[in-house]
């Protein structure tokens, strides 16, 4: 899960989709076989703490978690 989630936040197209917010207007939050937007939220955060804060270090709990 590593490798795919550092794949996913080498992904240029999808990064400026989740930095410029476009994904909150697109959250399904009632579909019963979704994660309630909790996911997308989830590595939303790994973005912002990878990317913005610039952490060394990130332990995307909660995405691990949910899966």
């Amino acid at each position: 899960m590593n490798a795919a989630l550092h794949c996913l936040s080498h992904t240029k197209g999808l990064c400026e989709y989740f930095f410029q917010k476009r994904y909150e207007g697109e959250i399904n939050e009632k579909n019963p076989l979704g994660f309630g937007g909790k996911l997308v939220r989830s590595y939303a955060k790994l973005l912002e703490n990878l990317w913005i804060k610039k952490k060394d270090c990130y332990v995307p709990i909660s995405i691990l978690r949910l899966i």
